[in-house]
């Protein structure tokens, strides 16, 4: 299973603030699942989420943070859903056929978990179709994690 970190920020508050801070985030996600990036805007967020420009301001210096952050959060989500759907597959080679069916059983279903490669994880190393040498690096340390209880499987 892979993680995001979660920095430390005001996600973690509880009270008014974190509330406004979720309704943000879901407005984002909501724009971004209907429009894509290019249609999500300060403006759009503000209708989907029923918060003003200046309230959005207050939580998120940019667009693109507040996107940021909203794909990150789908992330978090992402690898929960994948960790819960792992937590009962029996043997290091069958969690990963199960991880990568997972995987892209959600990328195929939510167009936010499509921009996670884009946005968070790796920014220009996802192509349509291909896996670049990149890619193959950085999918090492989450491939390695399904399989960390069978070193003859990581070998």
């Amino acid at each position: 299973m892979f993680t995001m970190n979660q920095p430390d920020d005001k996600r973690r508050t509880r009270g008014p603030a974190a509330d406004t801070r979720d309704r943000l985030l879901a407005g984002t996600l909501e724009c971004l699942r209907a429009g894509g990036i290019e249609r999500t805007t300060i403006a759009a967020v503000s209708r989907a989420s029923g918060l003003s420009r200046p309230t959005i301001y207050a939580h998120f210096s940019t667009l693109d943070d507040l996107i940021h952050e909203a794909v990150q959060s789908a992330a978090v989500e992402l690898s929960g859903r994948i960790g819960r759907q792992l937590a009962d597959v029996a043997g290091a080679g069958n969690r990963l056929v199960e991880f990568v069916v997972a995987a892209h059983r959600e990328f195929r279903a939510d167009p936010v978990v499509g921009l996670l490669m884009e946005v968070t994880v790796a920014p220009g190393l996802s192509h349509h179709g291909t896996i670049p040498a990149a890619m193959y690096e950085l999918s090492r340390g989450p491939v390695a994690a399904v399989l960390r209880h069978d070193p003859d499987a990581l070998d």
